[in-house]
C-alpha cells in the first residue's frame, strides 16, 4: 500500500511495471485497476428542475444534499452512492431511512456524516468512523489524543493464527470518542459498538465498566482504555504530581 503516491507511468515488458511519482517503482505480473463507481445521472435531466450534480473531470459524481438529504429542488431528495463522499458504497444505509422518512413524514430526521462506519473489503478487514487523527487534531488541536492498540495483544487473534492489524482511536480530554479506525479480523463487528458509543455519547470511562470475555474481540476494549489512562498519568502531568503528593503525604502520617 503506497498511501499518497501518483502514478506517473504503467508499461509492460515480461512483468507489469508502475512507475510513481516519488521516483519509486512496483513491478508485479498482474495489474488490477479498481476505481469507485459513479452513478448514472446523466440522463435523468435533473437541470429541468434546478438541480445540478458535482462533476469531477467530466464525471458526474455525486448530487449535493443537505444534511436532511435534500437536493435543490424540495421534492427530491437523494441517498447511498447518489451523495457521494468518501466509501459512499460501504457505509451504512441509515441514509435510505432518513431521506424516505424526510420525503414522506414529519418531523424531519438529519443525518450525521460523522457517526457513520465504513467498511474495506480487504485482508483484513478495514473499518473507520468519525474522523481521522489529521482532521482532529485540525478541529480540537493537542486536546485530541490518538490511541493505538495492536491485534497481537488479543488472545483472540492468536487463537485464529492472524496477528496483524491494530485498533486505532481518537478520543478527546474529557474521554469522548471522536474517531477509530480498525484494521484486522472481525473489524467489521467491532466497529459496530464504537458506533453506539459515539452515538450515544458512551465515554472512555463508561467503557472502562463494560465487561468483557478475555477470548473475545471485545477485550481489546479495556486495553484501549487503559492505554488512554497511561497517557493520562505520564510523569510531569498534573494527576500524576497529585498522586505523588497525596501518596508521600499518606506515607508521612
Amino acid at each position: 500500500m503506497r498511501l499518497g503516491s501518483q502514478i506517473e507511468t504503467i508499461r509492460q515488458k515480461d512483468d507489469v511495471e508502475l512507475l510513481l511519482s516519488d521516483g519509486g517503482a512496483i513491478a508485479a505480473q498482474t495489474l488490477i485497476l479498481a476505481t469507485a463507481p459513479h452513478p448514472l445521472l446523466e440522463g435523468l435531466n435533473l437541470g429541468s428542475v434546478g438541480i445540478r450534480p458535482r462533476t469531477v473531470h467530466g464525471n458526474t459524481t455525486a448530487l449535493p444534499v443537505d444534511d436532511r438529504l435534500a437536493t435543490a429542488h424540495p421534492r427530491v431528495f437523494a441517498c447511498g452512492p447518489a451523495i457521494g463522499g468518501f466509501w459512499a458504497e460501504t457505509t451504512d444505509h441509515q441514509d435510505v431511512a432518513i431521506a424516505l422518512r424526510n420525503l414522506l413524514y414529519l418531523p424531519w430526521r438529519k443525518l450525521s456524516f460523522r457517526d457513520r462506519p465504513a467498511l474495506l473489503h480487504t485482508t483484513p478487514e478495514y473499518a473507520r468512523l468519525g474522523l481521522s487523527a489529521t482532521q482532529a487534531r485540525r478541529w480540537y488541536g493537542s486536546e485530541a489524543t490518538v490511541l493505538q492498540v495492536p491485534f497481537g495483544q488479543l488472545l483472540r487473534a492468536h487463537q485464529g493464527n492472524d496477528i496483524m492489524g491494530f485498533c486505532r482511536w481518537v478520543v478527546r480530554a474529557d474521554g469522548q470518542l471522536i474517531g477509530a479506525q480498525i484494521c484486522g479480523p472481525g473489524a467489521s463487528e467491532l466497529i459496530h459498538t464504537l458506533t453506539l458509543a459515539m452515538q450515544q455519547g458512551i465515554s472512555l470511562q463508561q467503557l472502562d465498566r463494560l465487561p468483557t470475555l478475555p477470548h473475545s474481540l471485545t477485550a481489546i476494549l479495556p486495553l484501549m482504555v487503559n492505554t488512554w489512562q497511561q497517557q493520562r498519568w505520564h510523569p510531569g502531568t498534573w494527576r500524576r504530581d497529585w498522586a505523588e503528593n497525596w501518596f508521600n503525604w499518606r506515607r508521612s502520617r
